[in-house]
């Protein structure tokens, strides 16, 4: 079974139906410049042999359910129409929470989202999050930023 089908089979079984919307984000490591890239430095990427398999489905209950697969399915869950504040036990939730977070301070609406590492490409992952929750219609650039907002305000 590839990851792919595995993610979208933990999907299904953690939530009860299938996702609509799988998206695979490659990993990656810096050799020279890490966090350097967003204030002007040089960075040298290298692929790896690793990937961020998100499977995801919308919901209409305006909650954000989380499950990381890599951290023995561990499940987060909050409100869109509560204040989002960091998870104190689940870091790996800290980046989906930011992403929301930062959406909702520049006041975007949308609907909440089930969606299942930070090692292997948590801007990746940000970014495929913030192009599903509602933003698909945004450009590559807006999505890199709000990533990057993200990664800032996931410290809530």
């Amino acid at each position: 079974m590839s990851l792919k089908e595995k993610t979208q089979s933990l999907f299904a079984n953690a939530f009860g139906y299938p996702a609509t919307h799988t998206i695979q984000a490659p990993g990656r490591v810096n050799l020279i410049g890490e966090h350097t890239d967003y204030n002007d430095g040089f960075v040298l990427p290298c692929a790896i042999d690793y990937q961020t398999v998100i499977s995801c489905a919308p919901r209409d209950d305006r909650k954000v359910r989380v499950m990381a697969a890599d951290y023995e399915n561990q499940l987060d869950e909050f409100s869109l129409d509560a204040p989002i504040v960091a998870h104190e036990n689940y870091q790996w939730a800290n980046y989906v929470r930011g992403v929301v977070k930062h959406l909702q301070l520049r006041n975007n609406s949308f609907g909440g989202v089930d969606m299942g590492d930070q090692r292997q490409c948590a801007a990746g992952c940000r970014v495929k999050f913030f192009r599903f929750t509602g933003s698909r219609g945004r450009n590559r650039i807006a999505a890199a930023l709000s990533s990057a907002a993200g990664r800032r305000t996931n410290r809530a």
